[in-house]
């Protein structure tokens, strides 16, 4: 059939071909939808309305600008980077490309943990509620402790370790001068 691109399947005598085509193909005048994915075949003088409307017609998202299927269009929103959602913990909105960090750096409905907590503090508080933790005159002075704690942790970690490397380095010149002794010797 001279319709086979067009979907007709009929194969058969030639003699027989211009009875198929005028009577029996359903392909006259008809067209396979264009669009990847649409397998419906039209009479040629509805595809251009077809075409306007065919869910597997390419769109662009009017906020990334994405090429996408006009059918997956909400799916497509669901997921868009340029698309605003809300915040689940504290209710303002950002795109959805912003959300990761607006949730680990400005959120105030997120818990947080103390800056100090490196020094030791391990309270949790609402990031809302920071500036009152660090504030209050308790935790001032638990803070300040906190830090000349660890400092001077830290100072005798200093002294230890330079005490062994001054022993290390004691140990190692008496070897020294033992193996060049040795070597005036030999020499």
């Amino acid at each position: 059939c001279p319709n086979r691109k067009k979907g007709c399947k009929w194969e058969g005598k030639y003699n027989l071909r211009n009875k198929h085509i005028e009577k029996e193909c359903n392909f006259i005048d008809k067209e396979i939808c264009p669009n990847e994915g649409c397998e419906l075949i039209l009479k040629m003088e509805n595809l251009d309305a077809h075409l306007l409307q065919c869910d597997y017609r390419k769109i662009n998202c009017e906020k990334c600008g994405e090429n996408i299927l006009f059918k997956n269009k909400n799916e497509h929103k669901k997921e868009c980077v340029k698309e605003k959602i809300q915040c689940q913990k504290c209710g303002d909105s950002f795109l959805r490309e912003e959300m990761e960090n607006h949730l680990r750096d400005i959120c105030l409905g997120i818990e947080i943990d103390c800056d100090f907590l490196f020094f030791g503090c391990k309270d949790k508080f609402m990031r809302k509620n920071r500036k009152q933790h660090y504030i209050s005159a308790s935790q001032i002075i638990s803070h300040n402790k906190m830090i000349i704690n660890w400092f001077q942790n830290f100072n005798v970690k200093i002294n230890t370790t330079l005490s062994q490397i001054k022993s290390n380095l004691r140990e190692n010149r008496i070897k020294m001068n033992f193996l060049k002794d040795k070597f005036d010797k030999l020499v």
